[in-house]
This record gives structure tokens, C-alpha cells and sequence, in this order.
């Protein structure tokens, strides 16, 4: 089901001051329909820091990523391939790093 903005702000709050755990937008709205009667194991998506607007209003904090600012330094490299799926393989079986 569709998740409003104001209830993503919700999800966020309350799952940081019931879990002290920050989610993001993302995995917030696969908070929405979780039924508290039952096991439920959320993945998340997305790391907060990329939010970073929205987490404060949530929950008044800004997060930070080492990770996530190492990389705002660095240029964005693009490589066109093919929307096909043995492309997209060939590509990361030529690139990847062993």
C-alpha cells in the first residue's frame, strides 16, 4: 500500500525510539503493513545517511556514513550497457575484482 510522506516520518520515529535503530525512507514504508502478531525479518534498503533531511525531521539527528562521503569526493563513472541480462553478467565478469 502506499506510504505518505508524514507517515514515513512516523515509521522512522517510532521504530528509532522503540528499537534505537534508524531506517530509511525506503525500508520504512516495509514497515507500514507488518502485522506485530507475527516474525517479520525487514531488509533494509537504502543507508540513512542518504536521507539526510528527512531522518532529522524524523528524529532531529543527521546521520553520517564514512562510506557514503568517501564516495561525494569521487567523479561518477558511467559504462553503457545493454538492458539485457548476459550484458549486464559480461560486464561484471569483465570488471570485478577478484
Amino acid at each position: 500500500s502506499h506510504t505518505s510522506d508524514e507517515e514515513i516520518i512516523d515509521i522512522i520515529y517510532r521504530i528509532y525510539k522503540e528499537y534505537d535503530y534508524i531506517v530509511d525512507p525506503h525500508t520504512a514504508c516495509g514497515f507500514k503493513d507488518i502485522d506485530p502478531d507475527k516474525i517479520t525479518v525487514t531488509l533494509a534498503t537504502a543507508h540513512p545517511a542518504k536521507f539526510p533531511e528527512v531522518i532529522k525531521k524524523a528524529i532531529g539527528i543527521v546521520p553520517t556514513s564514512n562510506s557514503l562521503d568517501i564516495l561525494k569526493d569521487r567523479n561518477s563513472v558511467f559504462y553503457p550497457i545493454a538492458a539485457e541480462k548476459k550484458a549486464i553478467q559480461g560486464f561484471i565478469k569483465d570488471n570485478a575484482v577478484s
